[in-house]
């Protein structure tokens, strides 16, 4: 358990990183960004800090959809809609991913968040056969991303 103060520290901390677009940015010289939004509003979150997240949500809708999309950040804007209240736009979700997907080198760690994007749309009600095909067509070209470890 962490002491009262230095919670309150933390949660100063992570507030003061708010930007005035109603995101959040981990260096002051940098605009917001959705990764570093994600990760301060889960951090808030875990603090239980009790934070309207109206000027997020602006954000969100102004804030423009990255040009060369990765699942992982996909997925990040996707669980903040969700956070914020607001309704994820699946169409364009389908347009990003299947700008991201071809081209990408099918490994586990870049498949795993197409696979919780798919979980999430799932949960929706939302349903991508053509995606979940071309899931598994990469899925089979997987590699694991692991170095060789040198034996002695």
């Amino acid at each position: 358990m962490i002491p009262d103060d230095q919670k309150r520290e933390v949660i100063e901390y992570l507030l003061a990183l708010e930007k005035p677009s109603g995101g959040f940015a981990f260096a002051w010289t940098v605009p917001s960004g959705i990764e570093d939004t994600y990760f301060a509003i889960q951090a808030l979150d875990i603090l239980k800090v009790d934070k309207s997240y109206s000027s997020t949500k602006e954000w969100l809708n102004r804030e423009g959809w990255d040009p060369d999309p990765t699942g992982r950040v996909l997925y990040y804007r996707l669980r903040l809609y969700k956070r914020v209240g607001l309704e994820i736009p699946w169409h364009r979700v389908t347009e990003e991913i299947e700008k991201a997907l071809p081209g990408v080198k099918a490994n586990a760690r870049k498949l795993d968040f197409f696979g919780r994007i798919l979980a999430l749309a799932s949960k929706e009600g939302v349903s991508w056969p053509p995606l979940v095909d071309l899931l598994n067509q990469e899925a089979q070209e997987v590699t694991l991303d692991i170095e060789p470890i040198d034996t002695l």
